[in-house]
This record gives structure tokens, sequence and C-alpha cells, in this order.
């Protein structure tokens, strides 16, 4: 019987970009019942060099394995650290391991750390998109961000001006997610439920579109302007958590994904707005 191929085995690093370097590993979720392997979905984190004193922003932490500490360590310091309320997990192996960094974070995360007994001695609450961290925080000039206020779990999209790139979480997928699992010889066809969520959860697919309308955003008004904003970064690449990296047509993707809160023209109803609100509290629970 062959061992069983480790965590840090199976993590893909590369750089695509002189400042950009992406770490991805396999993530299985939306499990029931404890049934971990339900749906292969990948999860990937980004380090962003900042400046010529090789300052490093890591957002959305993923597990922290001995080939990520390594990278890390060989391209610079790490400085900032961001998560949300859907990818802050791993934060707690990041704050052992660099005790100096800051902590950039939507309203609530820092009492679920709390609770879970993980303290940074820094933190920057970005809570809207009046004070946001790249207007607060020394060295994120090479950088816009935009909260998305009516998005569930309060994602933050970043864009990195000289590559022209977004890095998200939540807010787009690109499955398949092959080059997350591309090391763990399993594949993203295998299972019923794993195929079809790998087929259908990308930006041009009206699976997609119809999760993002009536699962994710609660407030039309604040996504319509949100996603409006976002269009007019006028990026190429983009960086999702889950799924494959999408290298071009970027704007036109998002564009495409997030036409009906673009072309609105009214909102849910105020039962589902309420349901929606609902399900945030769980999140900020």
């Amino acid at each position: 019987m062959s061992n069983p191929i480790s965590l840090d085995q199976q993590t893909v690093i590369r750089q695509i970009d002189p400042q950009l370097h992406v770490f991805a590993q396999p993530f299985n979720r939306f499990a029931p019942f404890g049934w971990r392997h339900f749906c292969k979905v990948g999860i990937r984190m980004t380090a962003v060099v900042l400046n010529e004193d090789k300052d490093i922003l890591l957002l959305y932490p993923i597990p922290l394995v001995p080939s990520i500490a390594e990278k890390l360590r060989s391209i610079g310091n790490v400085k900032y650290i961001h998560a949300d309320l859907g990818h802050y997990m791993s934060v707690g192996d990041y704050v052992t391991e660099y005790p100096k960094a800051t902590l950039i974070c939507p309203p609530g995360l820092m009492e679920k750390l709390n609770r879970k007994g993980i303290k940074f001695t820094s933190a920057f609450q970005h809570a809207d998109n009046l004070d946001p961290p790249e207007r607060f925080l020394e060295g994120l000039d090479s950088l816009e961000t935009r909260v998305l206020r009516g998005f569930i779990t309060y994602p933050t999209a970043w864009y990195h001006k000289p590559s022209r790139t977004l890095i998200q979480s939540d807010l787009m997928m690109n499955m398949p997610c092959d080059e997350q699992y591309s090391r763990t010889g399993e594949s993203t066809e295998r299972g019923p439920i794993t195929r079809t969520f790998n087929q259908k959860a990308n930006p041009y697919n009206i699976w997609h579109k119809i999760m993002i309308w009536y699962a994710a955003g609660f407030q039309v008004k604040t996504m319509r302007e949100d996603a409006i904003h976002i269009s007019k970064w006028n990026f190429e690449r983009v960086i999702p958590s889950h799924g494959d990296l999408m290298m071009n047509g970027g704007t036109d993707a998002w564009k495409e994904l997030y036409r009906w809160y673009i072309d609105s023209t009214q909102g849910h109803s105020s039962f589902w707005e309420r349901a929606l609100l609902f399900s945030r509290r769980i999140f900020l629970g």
C-alpha cells in the first residue's frame, strides 16, 4: 500500500508576476454530516510583494506547510495578513509564525479569532469603503480595495494595479480546480457533486450567477454600486480562492457574473433580504 501524500507535497507554489506568488492546495467543501470529501473546490493564498523592502501582504491564508514557510522566507517579510469571514481557519498558523504582522479583517472576525484564543498584536478593521487599508497602512500603494458591503461574508476585492490583477475569495469562482488538485492524484471529475460543481461554478454559467444573486448579495443597491466600481478597474487577470487562475479577460468575466446587479432596477423581496441578513449574522456569530 502506498504512503498517503502529505499536504506539503500536494501544495502548488508558483510565481505569476514579479510581485505575485500563489499557493494552492486541495480543499473539500459543503460537507454534510462530517463527510469531508463531499465536493472538491480547492483553496489558494496569494502573497503580494509590496516594495523594495520585500514586505509581504498575504491574502486568504491556507494551512501553513514547510514549503510555504520556506518560500515566504525567500521572498520577503510578512507584514500584513488579510482574512475574511469565509477564509480564516488557518490564520492561527500565521499568527504563530509571524507575530508582528498586522491583521486586516472585516467586522466580526476579530471576535471570532479571540474566541479561538488567536490574538494579533496589531489589527485593522476594514468595515467600509470610506476608510480603506491602502489609505491608512504603509506600503499598500500598489493596491486598491473595495468592500462588498451587501455580500453576506463582508468580502474585500483587492486590485493589484501594476499587474492589473483582481484578487478575491468568494466573489468569483473559476472552476474546475485542476491546479489545486494537480498533485493529489485525484480527479475533479470524480463524484457527481464534485463533477457538477466543477462544471457550473464559473462566471459564464447561469448557475453561478443565480448563486451570487440569490444566496450571496442581500443588499442589491450596494452590491450594484460595488460591482460597477470593481468593473471600472479594468483588470485582466483574476486570482480566485476556488478554481483555476484566470489569466485574461477578467473584467468581461466579472461583468457577466454580476450582470444582474449591474443592470438591476429593483432589489430582492424584503423577506429574502431578511433571510440573507440572518445568514450574515451566522457568519458574524
